[in-house]
């Protein structure tokens, strides 16, 4: 008689082999795809943002190199090898605080749009100069005054086709007044 897998009578009886508790090999793929994915987020990050995190050293050496690499299988292989660093430990906190850190840029990113917006809109008509003073009464009449000086400013650099330098001053000032806290950020 033939010797029997240890496991065979379980694979007649249920249809399943005792490996199928490991993930398939496309699972696999798709994980490892996952920690590369994360991988050139990580990549992407500023070099202080990249200090505040607690990466292993051999990571952040790997990550560190693939800035570096300029040639693009050199950099697929890199960003391979760091995919498979990060299997070696818990990536759940860093995609968390990616998360996070996507999350402040968004949130930034729509306080200068709403600033923009009301730089835009003071340029383009007259009365939304007062619609801001009535939304903001806090405004003095000093600064008031200085808004007015750069819209009209802004305006006359548009029409020449200027640089616009008064339209940038105008959106520092705006920023100061709409969102004070914005200029520490």
């Amino acid at each position: 008689m033939k010797s029997q897998h240890p496991n065979a009578s379980d694979a007649r009886g249920s249809g399943k082999l005792a490996r199928d508790d490991r993930p398939s090999k496309s699972q696999l793929k798709r994980d490892m795809t996952a920690l590369q994915k994360l991988g050139v987020q990580l990549l992407e990050l500023p070099a202080a943002q990249l200090q505040q995190l607690a990466l292993p050293e051999n990571l952040r050496d790997a990550i560190e190199l693939a800035k570096k690499i300029t040639s693009h299988e050199g950099r697929r292989r890199q960003l391979q090898l760091i995919g498979k660093l990060m299997r070696s430990f818990d990536t759940e906190p860093i995609a968390m605080t990616l998360a996070q850190l996507e999350g402040q840029h968004r949130a930034l990113a729509l306080r200068h749009h709403a600033i923009e917006h009301w730089r835009d809109q003071m340029l383009a008509r007259d009365g939304a100069s007062a619609e801001l003073y009535a939304r903001h009464p806090q405004i003095e009449t000093g600064v008031r005054e200085q808004l007015e000086r750069l819209i009209i400013q802004a305006r006359a650099e548009q029409s020449s086709r200027r640089p616009p330098r008064a339209a940038r001053e105008m959106f520092r000032l705006l920023r100061d007044i709409i969102d004070p806290g914005l200029k520490s950020t």
